[in-house]
């Protein structure tokens, strides 16, 4: 009884010291945050120093011309993901019905051309037809498709 109550002791010295030297470590690594948030504010002031200077040297480009490049490049991305959308849709239309269980998840449609239905991935369809719409009310904000506005 002696040895386990002496191997009990030592193995709760043996955790206080781990302990404490997982503490000293711990310690030693930190910084305190006030230094570090210095750094970040001395980083950002130093930042906003260059790009004040760069602004008055004529370095840059003007606003509206990074915005234009900015929507175009954003309007491209979204055209280029309504196509991707609109293959996916293509490749996964079926001409059977879903099973029950799983209609809820399929949207159908009659092909104008045939009067036949087909049935497409709700998701997909739903997805296409956000981010159509989203474009659509873009261009009616006064833009068209090259970021210029409309008259």
């Amino acid at each position: 009884m002696d040895e386990l109550n002496d191997a009990k002791g030592k193995l709760a010295a043996l955790d206080a010291a781990i302990a404490r030297g997982l503490a000293d470590k711990a310690a030693r690594r930190t910084v305190p945050i006030e230094d570090v948030r210095a750094e970040q504010l001395a980083a950002l002031d130093t930042a906003i120093d260059r790009a004040i200077a760069d602004s008055e040297a004529g370095k840059g480009k003007p606003a509206e011309e990074v915005f234009d490049r900015l929507d175009r490049k954003y309007r491209d991305m979204g055209r280029a993901r309504l196509r991707e959308l609109y293959d996916q849709i293509a490749a996964a239309r079926r001409d059977t019905p879903p099973s029950a269980d799983e209609a809820d998840a399929w949207s159908m449609a009659i092909d104008q051309d045939t009067g036949r239905p087909s049935w497409t991935p709700k998701a997909l369809v739903d997805a296409f037809w956000s981010l159509r719409t989203a474009l659509r009310d873009l261009d009616d904000e006064g833009h068209n498709h090259k970021g210029e506005q409309s008259v």
